[in-house]
């Protein structure tokens, strides 16, 4: 996957309706694929509520993701709700089963920490979160 990522062109993705689609294929069945997709979309738009509430239920209905990465967003969108608890425990949890796995975890904690305000309680939480998976290289 991680070869993959050049070919992808997320500014070719629309969001809005305003265009008719072309259905290609039927609407997959709601399993965790069509979880992850659509909380990927909405990833996309910073709609981290969506992100969390898609991926809880696909969890509540015994869905998970087969690649660790599928992660990643969910993570992202915790922390960015100010839920530093849990995106850290699932951030180490991580960690502990597939090592491969840290430059992408330090990429989301990254993009946080960016997008939070200087100065406050949460940048200081996410700088020791960073210094604490050793993303501070």
């Amino acid at each position: 996957m991680v070869n993959a990522i050049p070919l992808s062109k997320p500014e070719n993705i629309t969001a809005s309706n305003e265009t008719p689609r072309l259905e290609f294929l039927s609407e997959p069945d709601h399993t965790w694929c069509y979880y992850y997709l659509q909380a990927e979309l909405a990833h996309q738009q910073k709609d981290w509520h969506t992100v969390v509430d898609l991926i809880d239920e696909a969890l509540r209905l015994g869905y998970a993701p087969k690649n660790s990465f599928e992660w990643l967003s969910y993570i992202e969108a915790h922390a960015m709700l100010g839920n530093f608890e849990a995106a850290e425990k699932m951030t180490s949890d991580l960690l502990t089963r597939e090592k491969g796995i840290r430059n992408g975890l330090c990429q989301v904690w990254k993009r946080v920490q960016v997008q939070i305000s200087a100065g406050s309680d949460a940048e200081s939480r996410v700088h020791s979160i960073l210094f604490q998976f050793a993303c501070e290289k």
